[in-house]
């Protein structure tokens, strides 16, 4: 048997926590999961998949299964809140408005909750990085420390339990926002017009969403053909154009694999 683990640190974020269907839709988990508190200290995202080794005498490790997976989210530091106890452990928490009291009451009750775990974490872009576990159980229950120089913090681990009848991965999603990335476009080209003779020459391409990484881009381009791109600002590029024969080209630009379906041509005489 050998086990491999691989932990991803999330940074600091909030954490979020409730009961869930586990048919709920997104809109039924936004409104039944709540804030327990910030993580100041960081979280950990932990996968451990096990492995079956197959050996022969005389050449080794010949094939592996996987035959176990346990994925565990460490939460770091959480601000103190007296009823996040009852969601990290077998506990039952009450409120006397009257006397201006809570409580909680641990041992001697069997069920640990599970809960609908979630996770955000803002990237210095704005854009955030979210962890969703789909059951969440605080199988190591928690840890209280007081100390005088320090707020009082709960740190807690919880294991992912498997969804059944989910076939995209059933213990744990992580989406990450990356942002949409606007489709330059070609407006317009200057010369359009050039001989061979006067090759090579540099084409001024003005247009829109141009970046470092756009590349003017001709589909009639073979190997043989050269057309060098320089990045001046988002609505100017520069083109330096060798080695073409007399012909008609169109000019797009290329961005990844999106191409703009604004065509521009230069025609070679």
């Amino acid at each position: 048997m050998t086990v491999a683990e691989d932990n991803y640190l999330l940074g600091s974020g909030d954490l979020y926590i409730g009961v869930v269907s586990p048919t709920a839709t997104e809109e039924e988990i936004t409104a039944a999961i709540k804030n327990v508190g910030a993580i100041s200290g960081g979280a950990v995202l932990s996968y451990k998949p096990s492995f079956y080794e197959i050996k022969a005498a005389n050449r080794g490790t010949i094939a592996s299964m996987k035959t176990d997976e346990e994925v565990t989210f460490k939460s770091g530091v959480l601000t103190w809140n007296l009823e996040n106890i009852e969601k990290l452990s077998a506990a039952y928490y009450s409120e006397d408005t009257t006397n201006g009291t809570r409580r909680v009451g641990v041992g001697g009750m069997k069920n640990v909750p599970v809960n609908y775990l979630r996770f955000v974490h803002t990237k210095p872009d704005g854009l955030t990085l979210t962890v969703n576990v789909f059951k969440a159980q605080a199988q190591s229950g928690f840890e209280l420390t007081f100390d005088k120089e320090k707020e009082t913090v709960i740190d807690a681990e919880f294991k992912a339990l498997a969804v059944t009848n989910k076939n995209d991965g059933n213990l744990v999603e992580i989406i990450e926002q990356v942002g949409v990335q606007p489709i330059p476009t070609v407006l317009a080209i200057s010369p359009t017009t050039m001989t061979v003779a006067s090759l090579p020459a540099m084409v001024k391409v003005t247009g829109t969403n141009f970046n470092p990484d756009s590349i003017v881009f001709a589909e009639q381009f073979d190997g043989a053909h050269d057309l060098k791109t320089f990045y001046d600002s988002p609505t100017t590029l520069y083109a330096e154009v060798k080695g073409l024969s007399a012909s008609s080209y169109s000019i797009n630009v290329k961005n990844g694999t999106q191409v703009t379906a604004t065509s521009k041509s230069l025609v070679i005489s």
